[in-house]
């Protein structure tokens, strides 16, 4: 799975209960960082969260 750089997106931190839209600021096969849109707050994500289904990342579109 790859998503490219400044692509909108939604994240779900299952274990944490939070959903967020931002932007994908880096995306590689070790870590994955999100700009969250509202709050300026940027989140990192080991790449392995991601296969694993902890973190769950997705292209958002509003249409």
């Amino acid at each position: 799975m790859f998503i490219p750089s400044g692509k909108r997106v939604k994240v779900n931190i299952w274990e944490k209960g939070i959903v967020f839209l931002g932007k994908v600021k880096q995306w590689n096969t070790e870590e994955v960082v999100i700009h969250q849109e509202i709050t300026q707050k940027v989140w990192k994500f080991a790449y392995l969260e991601i296969l694993k289904g902890k973190v769950k990342i997705s292209i958002y579109s509003n249409s």
